[in-house]
């Protein structure tokens, strides 16, 4: 039997270092093991709940089912030609060493995807994205476990239901992913469209027509390490909400009240910039009970205190009120509540 632990203490595997216990808990290292777990929690009425780096969670209660950790590994090139690479990658491979791997390798595509938290696995469930880029774009199909009926399916691409920051992942407690499958380009074709990667290399008197791949990469890395504390030493989840999209009717009454408004044309409506709304309320380093936005970007909440997760709700409450207030708009928490 695989091993299990019991009252397992979880502050450690959620980046916002959130105090809270699992019944049981269990490492899962291959799709055997995981599958024996399953029949275990089935056997025991127990609800799952899968972590991988834990920097997309809310814990609000202790958890009453079984934690399992995902850390099936292994990278695998499956089929490649002079022009692109398909890629085999273990869930619960680190996303952020997987995408130094591909620049390694001169594959190409998931650069400006540097820094962000978690493992592969975790990629496909919120769809990550960041400056200009999302990892829809990358995947050709997804490996699950069911955990209902415990087979192995697969999801291409077009099954994944990809959205903003949405995948048919979302529907927890029903998957377990276990390999995630990319194709990359061996070519480089840089997405430098977003503004603040733009700014970066004009401040640096850096012509945009030499860029690299690895220019990017680095680039991204130093602007998410200035905006974003590192949670090993200030807990935090990253963006605590998403951008809300609004209509265009909506865009153009608030443009006319703040015409600084920093919005983005996404189809037919507008993406507005959470974090620019929240600084408009006076919240960028507010802080309340032991609790703070991050003085150096208002979307981030980071946890002095080791507070609880309800306090941290109870905060994030303050601002989306306000935010409702002035703006007319509902912020959404980015991460999942438990």
């Amino acid at each position: 039997m695989t091993f299990i632990r019991e009252n397992y203490d979880l502050q450690t595997l959620n980046t916002l270092a959130i105090k809270a216990n699992s019944r049981y808990f269990s490492q899962i290292n291959n799709i055997n093991e995981l599958i024996e777990i399953i029949k275990f929690a089935k056997n025991n009425d127990l609800q799952i709940l899968i972590l991988g780096g834990g920097s997309n969670l809310i814990f609000s209660k202790d958890w009453e089912g079984i934690t399992l950790l995902n850390s099936i590994k292994g990278i695998e090139v499956i089929n490649e030609n002079e022009k692109e690479v398909e890629l085999k990658v273990g869930s619960g491979e680190n996303w952020h060493n997987f995408v130094l791997y591909t620049l390694d390798n001169n594959f190409f595509g998931l650069e400006n995807l540097a820094l962000i938290p978690g493992t592969v696995g975790a990629g496909p469930v919120q769809n990550i994205g960041a400056y200009g880029c999302e990892i829809k774009d990358f995947i050709i199909k997804v490996e699950v476990l069911d955990l209902e009926d415990k087979q192995i399916k697969t999801f291409d691409n077009k099954d994944c239901n990809f959205s903003y920051r949405k995948s048919i992942f979302q529907n927890y407690g029903k998957y377990f992913i276990t390999q995630v499958y990319f194709k990359l380009s061996k070519l480089e074709n840089n997405v430098l469209s977003y503004p603040a990667l733009i700014t970066y290399f004009q401040n640096i008197n850096m012509d945009l027509s030499i860029v690299t791949p690895k220019d990017i990469c680095e680039a991204v890395i130093e602007i998410r390490s200035l905006k974003l504390p590192d949670y090993k030493n200030i807990p935090n989840v990253g963006s605590f909400f998403k951008n809300p999209i609004i209509s265009n009717e909506h865009f153009l009454k608030l443009k006319d009240f703040f015409p600084n408004l920093v919005a983005f044309k996404n189809e037919n409506n507008w993406k507005i910039a959470a974090g620019w709304l929240i600084d408009q309320c006076g919240f960028k380093g507010f802080k309340d009970n032991g609790i703070s936005t991050y003085d150096k970007n208002a979307l981030v909440i980071i946890n002095i205190e080791s507070k609880t997760g309800k306090e941290i709700l109870n905060f994030a409450k303050i601002i989306q009120d306000k935010v409702k207030e002035i703006f007319d708009i509902n912020l959404e928490i980015e991460p999942r509540i438990i």
